[in-house]
């Protein structure tokens, strides 16, 4: 009887499913960006370990992302390089095995195109023949001012003409300004660096009729001055 209970046991044990293992893992899953406009494109990564002592068939996909709509984004994984800016949201790739330490590597590479703001992308990591084995890496990215310098800045006097059909004058603003005009959703519809001292001349012709803000951009914080195009 104990013999048929015994057998009983075994036969269950070796019946049940076993867990999979996982065959990678994250050394941190977790990038906070915050950098000025100075840098071109932004650069941070995410580092992965496999575990296992074969290359692994990966594939990387984008589950949610909430930026600016000015920004693009690249994502080099561990098989390639430095990448440009490609905006792709999902690609395979081989993660080489645990005795390469070199290629372990996420990058993610955002081109701002001098639009500040903040943004967020949430990548989903996975073993192709493994599917359930999978990671999140999220990537928090916020796009500063540049550290201006400034001289005389005096942005209490009011732009003009405005409303304006052609162009307006800004007095008095500094030997170095960073001016960025929005729309009223925040979208960037033009920004420039202002290196004179004297009055800051914006042409208004090409735009759309209705209002916008002008962000002036300084060492000492910004200004933001509303104007009506007609």
């Amino acid at each position: 009887m104990k013999q048929l209970i015994y057998l009983s046991v075994a036969f269950m044990l070796f019946t049940l499913p076993v867990a999979s293992q996982s065959t990678f893992t994250a050394t941190n899953t977790f990038s906070s960006i915050n950098k000025n406009t100075s840098f071109g494109t932004l650069h941070d990564y995410l580092g992965l370990k496999n575990l296992t002592a074969d290359t692994l068939a990966m594939r990387w996909e984008v589950s949610f992302k909430t930026i600016p709509s000015a920004w693009s984004m690249g994502f080099t994984d561990t098989e390639n390089v430095y990448d440009t800016v490609n905006d792709m949201d999902v690609a395979n790739f081989l993660f080489p095995d645990s005795t390469d330490k070199v290629h372990n590597k996420m990058i993610i590479g955002i081109h701002h195109n001098n639009t500040l703001g903040s943004g967020r992308y949430i990548f989903n990591v996975f073993d192709v023949n493994h599917p359930a084995d999978s990671l999140q890496l999220i990537y928090d990215v916020t796009v500063t001012p540049h550290p201006l310098s400034i001289q005389n800045l005096d942005l209490e006097k009011e732009p003009y003409p405005n409303p304006s059909s052609h162009w307006i004058r800004v007095p008095n603003v500094g030997v170095t300004t960073y001016w960025q005009m929005l729309d009223v959703n925040g979208v960037s519809v033009n920004c420039k660096y202002h290196f004179d001292s004297d009055q800051l001349v914006i042409e208004t012709d090409h735009l759309a009729r209705g209002s916008y803000f002008i962000r002036f951009s300084t060492e000492v914080g910004n200004h933001v001055k509303k104007i009506i195009v007609l």
